[in-house]
Parts: structure tokens; sequence; C-alpha cells
């Protein structure tokens, strides 16, 4: 599936005669897989190629595979532009870690500059094997959980892909899952986990195409279902909490013996250190039951995520927004996950341009860290990282004792260091601090 390869940095924007002449010889052919290329690699049918080029956006990513299918017995040369696009200096950081990935995913890279102007990707002909047609499917079968926030989420994927690929049907495949059904402690019915287990069975089963899942509900200490892969980050939401209180105080106005309804471990500890004045009451099922059960006067305030709220369209509860230095969020707070079987490559094709690039940064060091820290679903741990409009990434974390009395923090910028890296610095410094002692002593 992957064949050998190595980059090596070119100086100048005209990467491509260099290369020609350094590697292969001033007389080689060059293709050209630029805006103005794409009919010409669909109908070519002379000679296998030595040497092409192509540039770092998004919407070139796949004239990659068309490119290695044309490699002659010596392998491809790919030249890839990774030089700045006028249009989009602000994200470009973004749009070359995304389409490293992209490339890491069809070929293994044994080298990589430290810093980039452009670059040369030597790949051999087996890279064909994975090479797939960008025709997109006639029909994608998405699955999710039932609940109408889930069933939310699903109307965005449809409406992206109808913007997509206006030609290709999608259908729902709607499941309940143990997370559903279950109103106790999670930890007994295999914690977070509980959420994707029967979506992603039914993945694996043939019986839908592709899971659309809440990154926040995907267990990061344990790998994806064998034989699964995500295809795509939707470009992030809010990723804040609200108070919603039915005669409008903010959090600080509420009165000590307050009832909070929630059973989420994090809201319980960051309340626990920020207002032990107020109580915490358990309330689990989706977001419409717990509006239902505030009504009926299980709770006097809840706390809920914005962006669910968003998607339900019920905003018009909110009563307060409380900021992310005041409540933190969950790791991968907001974001959409698109899950694909890994030999459905066409369907991946068709479905990875509805990735956000800063999101993908995003949640690959926010999962790294979590993998990382080996937590679980009692133990509470916040945090997000942040792609600032310069490209620069960061990533805020804390972890804490149910009591909320020991708080561990921690906050890096990546500068040189890759999203997954980042990840990991992170939890190595909370780690340092005591977390694993923390995690470990909490019951689950």
């Amino acid at each position: 599936m992957s064949s050998d390869a190595r980059l090596t940095g070119v100086e100048t924007d005209s990467a491509r005669q260099t290369v020609a002449a350094e590697y292969l010889g001033t007389d080689s052919r060059v293709a050209f897989a630029a805006a103005d290329a794409d009919t010409w690699l669909d109908t070519y049918s002379g000679p296998p190629l030595a040497l092409a080029y192509t540039e770092c956006r998004p919407g070139k990513f796949h004239r990659l595979d068309d490119l290695l299918g044309l490699a002659g017995p010596g392998g491809l040369h790919v030249v890839v532009d990774l030089l700045p696009q006028p249009t989009c200096p602000n994200d470009h950081q973004s749009r070359v870690d995304m389409f490293l990935a992209h490339l890491t995913d069809r070929v293994n890279l044994l080298a990589t500059t430290a810093t980039w102007a452009s670059g040369v990707l030597t790949g051999t002909r087996s890279c064909r094997a994975i090479v797939s047609g960008m025709s997109a499917p006639e029909l994608i079968r998405i699955v999710s959980r039932d609940s109408p926030m889930a069933l939310a989420q699903v109307e965005r994927v449809r409406a992206e892909l109808a913007a997509l690929h206006p030609t290709t049907a999608t259908e729902v495949v709607p499941v309940k899952t143990t997370g559903d059904k279950w109103m106790g402690d999670l930890a007994q019915v295999e914690g977070k986990g509980a959420f994707t287990k029967e979506v992603d069975q039914a993945l694996l089963a043939g019986e839908a195409d592709l899971a659309v899942h809440c990154v926040k509900d995907i267990p990061a200490d344990r790998p994806l279902p064998a034989g699964t892969t995500f295809a795509a980050f939707l470009e992030r939401d809010d990723i804040r909490d609200a108070l919603i209180h039915p005669d409008g105080l903010q959090l600080d106005q509420l009165p000590a013996g307050s009832r909070i309804g929630t059973s989420s471990v994090r809201r319980i500890a960051q309340l626990a250190a920020s207002h032990p004045h107020l109580e915490c009451v358990p309330m689990r099922g989706n977001a419409n039951r717990r509006l239902e059960k505030l009504a009926a006067g299980e709770a006097d305030a809840l706390l809920l995520a914005v962006s669910g709220l968003e998607r339900i369209d019920r905003t018009d509860v909110i009563t307060e927004i409380l900021s992310p230095e005041v409540m933190c969020p969950p790791i991968g707070a907001g974001i959409l996950a698109l899950q694909c079987r890994e030999g459905d490559t066409a369907l991946i094709d068709a479905v990875s341009p509805l990735g956000h690039p800063a999101t993908y940064r995003e949640t690959t060091a926010e999962r790294m860290f979590l993998h990382v820290l080996q937590g679980h679903c009692n133990s509470p741990i916040a945090g997000y990282a942040q792609v600032e409009r310069n490209g620069e990434l960061s990533l805020r974390a804390k972890v804490f004792t149910p009591d909320g009395k020991t708080v561990l923090n921690a906050h890096e910028w990546a500068g040189p260091l890759d999203p997954a890296t980042l990840g990991t610095s992170v939890a190595v410094s909370l780690l340092r601090q005591g977390a694993r002692e923390l995690i470990d002593g909490i019951a689950h």
C-alpha cells in the first residue's frame, strides 16, 4: 500500500526545472498538476511519467493519486510547491500540514525538511494500489446516533455533501447506542465508547458507508475500530458551554445551594473549584430531555454545549455563554468527524474535501494529548487546541481531581512541532506534574 520515499528541499519557485535537471536530466517528461491540468491528466495516454508538479491546495490533493498511477518502473518524482498562496496566506501552515498528512497516507516519508519552501517526493509504482477514481458514489448511507442533535449533525453533513457532489444521494441510518439507552454511570457501560459502538458496528457490517461522530464522544485511549479511518474533520463549531437558568441568572449570581443539572465529571470538577457553593445533580439524556427536566424542577439550572444548542436551534434558552477560562471544554468539543471503512478509497476521496485544515490540526493535537494521557470516562480532563490567524497552533489543557481541589495546568505553543508532537508534549508536561497518579486514583 505504500513505498519508500524521500523529501528534500528545493530553494526556488522554479522547482520544476531545478528538479528535472538535478534528478532526471533536462529532457525528462514533466506533468503539471496545476489549475489547468485536470483535463490533461484525465486524458493522458502517453509513456510513463518521471516527474510531476503539484500545488499545496486541497483541491489538488487527489491529483497526486492520479499522478502516482502514471509512474514508470523507476518511480515518479513529485515536486510539491509548498510556497504560500496569495489568496490564502493565513491558513497556509494548516494546508501544508493537511497536505503532508494526505501524502503520508500514500507513501512513507523517510525524511522531511525542517523549514518548508518546496519539496520533492520520490514514490514508486506500488502507490498505484490505492489509487481510486474521483467519481463520487451514487449513494452514501450515513449512520449516526438517533438523537435529535445527532440527526441535526447528519443534516449538516448531507447539505455539505450535496453542495460538493450534487448527483450523489444520501440516506440516513439511525441507530440507538448503549450510551443513549443507559442513564446511569457511563463507566459501567464502556465509558465514552458507549456512544460510538453501535455506530461503528453498523459501518463495519456494511449497513452504512459513512459514520458521523462528535469527536468528544470518540475514545482516544484506544485505536479506532480495526478497518476504519477518519476521512475528514468538519470546520469546528463553538467550543464553549452555556448556562441555562429559567429566571435569567448568570453563573456568578446563583445563590448558594443552587442545583446545577450535569453528569459531566469535567463540569462538576470545575464548578467545585470555582463555585463550591453550588450543588451538581446528575442529569443524563439528550439536550431536549434535559431542558424538560429543568422545566419540571429537577434542577435550578443546566450546563449544555453551545454547539449542541445551535444544532437543535435552541440558543433561545441560553442565559450566559461561559468562556473557556471559566469552563474549559472537553477534548474534541464542537468537532464532527467523518469515519469510513479503510478500503473505501473512492468514498474517502469523495468526502475528504469537506475537511477543514485548521480543525484537522486542532483535532490531531487534542486526540494525541488524550491518548498519551490515557484518561478514562471518570477522569476530569479538559482542553482545547487553537489555530491563530497567523497559523500558530497552541494547546491548553487541565486535569482535575473530582472535588476540584487539585488542578493541573499546561499550555504550549507548537512552534516547529507538528500537532501530534504538541499534544504529546502537553500531556508529558501534565504527567510530570502528577497527572498519572491523579487519574489512576479515580475509580472507573
